[in-house]
């Protein structure tokens, strides 16, 4: 019963979790940029495409090959126009492999991926050619060799249309046996007047779209969107937000949500810095429901939303609260970076989005035609490397992740009169940046930040703030207190060199521009933060790995040189600490609790003691002392309880730990004042010490997750691809285990019976009546003594005696290697987590 209980548990906890799925995911198509550790290989690239012949006709059949000297695990392929920037793809691509590869792209592009990491030596797939001349034809792919080892956007030959050949008919599809299959989804096409009379997006889906978002100006107030998306069920969302960065978070948002196929549209908001949705005061604010329905396997939904809230508040009526006005129902006569998000729905709430939201490459003006997006697809190029200046800690102050002169990034400074001169390198991308923050201690959240950005072929420096949440921000004068500025990015190399003035100028200050709180006095001494990541029309996306932290606080008054490093110690021990705890010793311990208490008979016990309790309480003690140091380490490093602004998964770790923690202290105290086996409390006891054992691991394994999803900067998905082997494991071992206890008991129970019918010829000798012995288990008691029976070797001979299960004991000896094994994987990658991006930087 308790082993049903806990695959039950994990069954129901781990549900909501989310897995990670192989492949390339659909927010790399258009830059084809493995989200690997490091960046792009730029020796000769063994791999090439070839083609069954160099010329394409009017929707002609075209063999394509990928391979190469080497074998490969992942690829991506993409057909676009030669010459262009243009992430617009052409034709139609039918693997030849559907087990394998697949097209991962969900905006409608034309592509070809790997659905798994198995090991090939090629690839290959039919291309059909689009209906008319579109132009010389590249192909441009993506292959990973292994997890750092990949080569970026490399380009085919290419491909020329040929006037001379006939248009051709497209291959009719072979025919097929019935299926048994739910009917296919209806095809999301594009509006004939895309690009014309209707602003379309993405712009570069014309048919068989999986989402597509339509819209176009309603006289002097409204602007009218249709939304379509193809789902799997009829409680289901997709949501438009209007976004002044590229990151979720102070975003104002339009959706369309069904309710058992009834379609609503609703108002709502991104909160600032927080991954947190939600619905205005009036859930209908500056919207209104042209139609909605969901009809095979679509979701379509057209709605007019008014321009701005001074429109919306005359149409919806009074205002409840400051939750509905222009801070969170955004004017649309300005451009906002377009987001589209989908996901389940729960009775018209809306849950966790179920892919990274799709965003548009430049913002978007809403009122005007949209043709596309503007920035181009260039390949970031190769990353450099930071060399460190020969005057650090003499004429100069440095703050660099030097090893043996070799750097990621190296900031210097000078002090100037009323400026402090500084200059950052890093090795960064064309599309990436690297920044600085000052800020009062070691964790991001409250600094002054100093952003160096490449844009293509231009470099800018700006000034920005990171809140509380933490979210950053720019100032509204974006180049506050900045002179002298020179920049440059060559050889994957960016520098920017500039003055800073050491304290905020006095003057009328507007609510959000720059200020003392928000521009920092570089007179005082600051922690520094370190951060890189890439960058999209020139705003930042989430920094690529934890920041870095300086060792001490920097003086710019004097020429200090201060080293770098991750300063996530605390949280990696924590981190295993628990991992520790709670995959490999709660695991063994409960599961020796659970099956093994009657593997052992009597005469074989330790120091008269069951051997399984041995065990048990060995495991259980050590949960307890490594569960405790863990809750010490994390409470110290975050200084209490710690507060996550996020989702609500990921704000559930710090109650959840506190849980378990409360579980594992309580559980030794029952165990304690457990009373002795056949007394009338000791079921009650029984039940409410393995309910907590039970209660606690499951809660324990649930953290993991979230703990990793905290940490995934740190740690990769394959991370979590570990914890579902070990979930799936822990579900298998123990149903295993229970059955084969099942039948064992079964089995032993009808020879028992034999063997007591042979003496008792009674009417009644047939039936239990909890007297008969089963593997020295008493079914009356509900009990296998933690200690040795004194009475137990008077009715058993020698051969009962010294009886153990083989199959058992192989089964723990199986169980404990495969725990092992999996706890040191995750031990591993996390004691590793984030190495290996610093050290390739370097």
């Amino acid at each position: 019963m308790k082993g049903m209980m806990l695959v039950t548990l994990l069954l129901f906890v781990v549900s909501g979790l989310h897995a990670f799925s192989s492949g390339p995911p659909p927010y790399v198509c258009d830059n084809m940029t493995p989200n690997h550790p490091g960046s792009g290989q730029t020796a000769a690239n063994p791999y090439t495409l070839t083609f069954s012949k160099s010329t394409y006709g009017p929707n002609e059949e075209i063999q394509v090959t990928l391979s190469g000297s080497q074998n490969f695990k992942g690829f991506l392929i993409q057909p676009r126009k030669e010459g262009t920037t243009s992430t617009t793809t052409y034709g139609k691509i039918t693997p030849d492999d559907n087990v394998n590869t697949a097209n991962p792209c969900t905006d409608g592009k034309t592509a070809l991926g790997h659905k798994n990491d198995a090991d090939r030596s090629s690839a290959s797939f039919r291309w059909t050619a689009p209906g008319s001349d579109v132009g010389n034809i590249v192909f441009l792919f993506t292959v990973v060799k292994s997890q750092t080892v990949y080569w970026v956007k490399q380009e085919s030959a290419t491909l020329t249309f040929d006037s001379s050949q006939p248009t051709q008919q497209p291959t009719a599809a072979p025919p097929t046996t019935p299926s048994t299959e739910p009917p296919l989804q209806d095809s999301i096409n594009a509006d004939p007047g895309c690009g014309t009379t209707l602003s379309c997006f993405p712009s570069s889906c014309t048919t068989n779209c999986d989402y597509l978002v339509m819209w176009r100006e309603e006289g002097t107030s409204e602007v009218e969107f249709t939304l379509k998306r193809k789902i799997q069920a009829d409680n289901y969302y997709i949501a438009i937000g209007f976004s002044n960065d590229l990151q979720m978070g102070d975003d104002s948002v339009s959706m369309c949500v069904t309710m058992d196929g009834v379609v609503n549209v609703q108002s709502s908001y991104n909160n600032k810095g927080i991954r947190q949705n939600l619905v205005l005061d009036i859930e209908t604010y500056g919207v209104t429901m042209v139609s909605g329905n969901y009809t095979n396997g679509v979701l379509s939904c057209t709605f007019k939303r008014k321009k701005n809230s001074d429109l919306a508040v005359g149409f919806n009526g009074r205002k409840k609260r400051v939750a509905t006005d222009d801070s969170t129902f955004f004017d649309l006569n300005s451009s906002y970076f377009l987001l589209v998000a989908h996901g389940a729905a729960n009775k018209g709430t809306i849950s966790r989005h179920s892919e990274r939201p799709v965003i548009s490459q430049s913002k978007i003006d809403f009122l005007s035609l949209y043709t596309g997006d503007s920035s181009s697809g260039t390949t970031d190029g190769p990353v450099g490397t930071v060399t460190r200046d020969k005057q650090c800690g003499s004429t100069l102050g440095c703050f660099h992740d030097c090893n043996g002169g070799k750097c990621s990034f190296l900031l210097t400074w000078k002090d100037e009169a009323d400026d402090v001169v500084l200059s950052l390198t890093c090795a960064r991308p064309l599309s990436g940046y690297c920044a600085i923050g000052l800020s009062s201690d070691d964790k991001m959240g409250d600094d002054s930040v100093i952003e160096c950005v490449s844009i293509e072929d231009r470099v800018d420096v700006y000034i920005s703030y990171n809140d509380n949440t933490p979210s950053n921000h720019r100032l509204d004068d974006q180049q506050y207190g900045l002179s002298n500025m020179t920049t440059k990015n060559e050889d994957g190399v960016l520098t920017c060199k500039f003055s800073r003035k050491k304290v905020y100028q006095a003057k009328k200050k507007r609510a959000t521009g720059p200020g003392p709180d928000t521009f920092f006095d570089m007179n005082k001494d600051w922690t520094l933060l370190y951060a890189y990541g890439k960058a999209s029309s020139g705003f930042l996306n989430k920094h690529d790995v934890r920041p870095l932290t300086s060792d001490q606080k920097a003086d710019f008054q004097s020429f200090m040189e201060i080293g770098a490093s991750a300063n996530d110690l605390l949280y990696k021990v924590h981190g295993i600490l628990m991992v520790l705890a709670w995959m490999l010793m709660a695991s063994a311990g409960i599961f020796m609790a659970r099956f093994y208490k009657e593997v052992w008979p009597e005469g074989m016990e330790w120091c008269n003691l069951k051997r399984w309790f041995v065990v048990h309480r060995i495991c259980m003690v050590l949960v307890f002392l490594l569960t405790a140091a863990s809750f010490i380490i994390i409470f110290v490093k975050v200084g209490g309880y710690a507060k996550i602004d996020g989702s609500n998964f990921e704000k559930s770790h710090p109650i959840i730990g506190i849980v378990v923690m409360a579980l594992t202290f309580i559980n030794p105290l029952m165990a304690m004042c457990r009373p002795k086996p056949g007394e009338s409390k000791r079921v009650l006891f029984n039940v409410a010490h393995g309910s907590a054992g039970s209660i606690a691991h499951t809660l324990s394994i649930v953290n993991l997750f979230s703990g990793l999803w905290l940490a995934e900067e740190s740690v990769t998905a394959n991370t979590n691809i570990v914890l579902w082997v070990f979930v799936g494991w822990i579900i298998f071992i123990h149903t295993s285990s229970h059955i084969y206890d099942c039948v064992k008991r079964r089995d032993q129970k009808n020879i028992t019976q034999k063997s007591y019918n042979k003496v008792d010829k009674s009417p009644d000798a047939d039936k239990d009546d909890g007297d008969i012995p089963i593997l020295r288990y008493d079914s009356k008691q509900g009990e296998a003594y933690e200690m040795k029976d004194p009475t137990a070797g008077e009715s058993l001979n020698d051969t009962q005696q010294t009886q153990v299960d083989g199959v058992k004991l192989g089964l723990l000896l199986f169980h404990m290697i495969v725990l092992l094994a999996l706890t040191i994987a995750v031990v591993v990658m996390i004691a590793r987590g984030g190495q290996s991006e610093h050290d390739h930087d370097k």
